[in-house]
């Protein structure tokens, strides 16, 4: 599974989570919703999260 699947399995459910996943994942080619931005923390390991949250 990539990132961008991560991150829109992760909003998945909820229309205005889903739309700035979208917004994320899509502008300037992704840039914004990359690994390593301060707003995209890797949370994999806990059993809550499905590897992702976005802040």
């Amino acid at each position: 599974m990539t990132h961008e699947e991560r991150l829109r399995a992760w909003a998945k459910g909820l229309h205005a989570l889903v739309a700035a996943t979208e917004l994320l994942i899509r502008a300037y080619g992704g840039v914004v919703a990359k690994p390593g931005n301060p707003w995209v923390f890797d949370v994999v390991g806990n059993p809550d999260k499905d590897g992702i949250d976005l802040r």
